[in-house]
């Protein structure tokens, strides 16, 4: 009984892992604040990390989800993507094709690139909203997605 019991709790434990291969950030609830793996592909690893990213002087208080893209390959590549994403478990844009939401850039051999406070409007390929940290009423950031990744050698 007991080892059938364990059997039973380890198959509910490996379901809930997510193994769709679909680069989706599902548990939005626990919000890592360390580079934590969303995805491999071709060669180029791709993590996110929340951080809050604050403007006192303009009374902006922000949570961000920061992307960094790294090329463990030794050829240069451009990276192609579509970013769905979604607030208080709704998908704002699943259903969208605007440009707005395709994103794309090159990243040479071995080359790191990563989304911070300081960088997000140079960068805007490597931060996602996630919520407004002064206000009340407030959507989050629940989930989001890198749909149709491609990683292309130049």
């Amino acid at each position: 009984m007991r080892k059938n019991l364990l059997i039973i709790v380890l198959l509910v434990l490996i379901s809930n892992l997510g193994f769709s291969g679909n680069p989706t950030v599902n548990n939005q609830s626990i919000k890592p604040k360390a580079w934590t793996l969303l995805m491999e592909k071709s060669g180029i690893q791709v993590f996110y990390k929340y951080a809050d990213c604050n403007d006192e002087k303009n009374g902006i208080f922000q949570e961000m989800a920061y992307l960094k893209f790294v090329n463990t390959t030794n050829m240069n590549v451009a990276l192609d993507w579509d970013l769905k994403r979604w607030l208080d478990d709704k998908c704002v844009n699943c259903d969208s094709n605007n440009p707005e939401h395709h994103f794309s850039f090159k990243l040479n051999a071995g080359e790191t690139k990563s989304g911070t406070c300081e960088n997000r409007s140079d960068f805007r390929e490597l931060s996602i909203f996630s919520k407004f940290l002064n206000m009340q009423n407030r959507t989050t950031l629940t989930k989001f997605s890198l749909e149709n990744f491609i990683v292309k050698p130049l």
